[in-house]
């Protein structure tokens, strides 16, 4: 979740969506997630708070909103590397 993911995640999203065989390539591979922010990831710390709920949220449940969890992280990293009050 931090700014070298963000700026990494529209190429890994095309790679997903490139159609194989009729289908996109998401449906045929399986895409894990690690989440250990580093020290200097500050905008990481926050938002990695969450991360375990969505992803037991998509094991779970037939709706599944890791993707935009994540997405609005990216979007908001500005606002989660504000010191928290």
């Amino acid at each position: 979740m931090c700014p070298s993911c963000a700026s990494q995640d529209p190429a890994l999203q095309a790679a997903l969506n490139y159609n194989i065989n009729g289908q996109p390539a998401r449906n045929l591979v399986y895409v894990s997630y690690g989440f250990f922010p580093l020290p200097f990831h500050v905008a990481a710390w926050v938002s990695t708070k969450l991360v375990f709920y969505f992803m037991d949220q998509c094991q779970t449940s037939p709706v599944c909103k890791m993707d935009a969890y994540k997405s609005w992280c990216f979007a908001n990293q500005n606002w989660l590397s504000q010191p928290q009050t």
